[in-house]
C-alpha cells in the first residue's frame, strides 16, 4: 500500500494514517507533500502519477488541506470506539469545526462523534474519499446535542464540516 505507483484506497489511506500520525501523535503544526506529480518514476513521490493518473493519496490529502486550514487547532474528539478508527478533529477562527475520520478496517463501522468545546453546529457535511469517491460532498447530518452518529465504510477518508 506504501510502494510502487498506486492509485488505490489502500494508498490513499496509508497517506491519510501518515498526516494523522504527525497532526495527533506528533503534535505537528503543518504537514505538506512535496511533489505534485512524479518526474521520472512513478514510486510515489507525487500526488499525481507520471502519466498523468491521479491517485487516491491526492484526495486523502484533500480530506485534510481542503477543510483543516492555516489558523485551525486540533481540539479533543470523543467517539472512538474501535482500533480501526482514526479520529481527530480541529477548530477554525473562522467558528468552522471539521473532523476527519479514518476508518482503515474492512468492516463499516458506526459510531457516535462529539467535539469538545465551542458551539455545537446544527448540521455536518461529510466529504468522502473511497474506493469509488474522489473527495465527494454527501448529505448533511443533524447534531443533537453536540454529537451526531456517522456510518462510515470500510477503507474510508471522511471529513465532516459543520454548517
Amino acid at each position: 500500500a506504501e510502494q510502487g505507483p498506486s492509485t488505490d484506497i489502500n494508498n490513499g489511506v496509508a497517506v491519510a494514517r501518515w498526516i494523522h500520525s504527525a497532526l495527533v501523535d506528533g503534535q505537528a503544526s503543518a504537514w505538506l507533500w512535496w511533489w505534485y506529480q512524479s518526474d521520472y518514476t512513478d514510486d510515489n513521490e507525487g500526488l499525481i502519477l507520471r502519466s498523468g493518473s491521479d491517485t487516491k493519496r491526492h484526495y486523502t490529502l484533500g480530506n485534510f488541506s481542503k477543510f483543516v486550514r492555516p489558523g485551525y487547532v486540533r481540539v479533543a474528539v470523543t467517539g472512538n470506539s474501535s482500533s480501526d478508527l482514526l479520529l481527530s478533529a480541529y477548530k477554525g477562527t473562522d467558528g468552522k469545526e471539521v473532523v476527519v475520520a479514518i476508518n482503515q478496517g474492512t468492516s463499516s463501522l458506526t459510531v457516535p462523534i462529539a467535539i469538545s468545546g465551542g458551539t455545537a453546529p446544527a448540521s455536518v457535511t461529510p466529504w468522502v474519499t473511497s474506493s469509488t469517491d474522489n473527495l465527494v460532498s454527501k448529505t448533511a447530518i443533524t447534531v443533537s446535542g453536540g454529537s451526531f452518529t456517522a456510518t462510515l465504510p470500510s477503507m474510508t477518508v471522511t471529513t465532516f464540516v459543520s454548517n
